[in-house]
């Protein structure tokens, strides 16, 4: 049997395929923009007490100096894997909520307990939430590895020194 060529009019008939899924953004427009820019600026001034302790352990105890890069490094790594995550880019899923909701909840933890690992921690699950929220799953595990070495910059809990 002999393959028919494809023409444009049986094409104008079918649906267009989307890969979105159960992504609540169709396309990152302003909007989306904005709505980041937001939230990214709220968790900096509800965290700005525990980024300011962790930028003192980073400028003042030697154990954990190279603390300074890492955010940089990391910063880096995503950025050379900016091709691979531009169709990524609006295709956001509902389980970042989820992982937002859980860094709140271990932020209060902290908070409560005066656990700076803890509010450290809740920080990065953030950013790992709004990832999600953004990217999607796919996009976050392309750069898992960069959000993981985030994980370095982190100090140890007093206890396990």
């Amino acid at each position: 049997m002999p393959l028919q060529p494809v023409t444009m009019e049986g094409a104008a008939h079918q649906r267009p395929r989307t890969s979105v899924g159960s992504g609540f953004w169709t396309r990152p427009g302003l909007t989306g923009w904005i709505g980041l820019a937001l939230t990214l600026a709220v968790a900096l001034f509800v965290y700005a007490d525990t980024l300011s302790f962790l930028l003192d352990n980073w400028l003042y105890d030697e154990n954990y100096g190279h603390g300074l890069f890492i955010p940089a490094i990391s910063l880096y790594l995503v950025w050379r894997r900016r091709h691979r995550l531009r169709p990524e880019v609006g295709r956001g899923s509902w389980w970042g909520v989820g992982i937002v909701f859980l860094a709140g909840s271990l932020y209060v933890i902290g908070e409560t307990g005066t656990l700076h690992f803890l509010l450290h921690l809740s920080f990065w699950m953030l950013l790992v939430g709004l990832s999600v929220c953004a990217m999607g799953v796919a996009g976050t595990r392309a750069i898992a590895f960069p959000l993981l070495y985030l994980l370095t910059a982190i100090p140890l809990p007093g206890f396990v020194h």
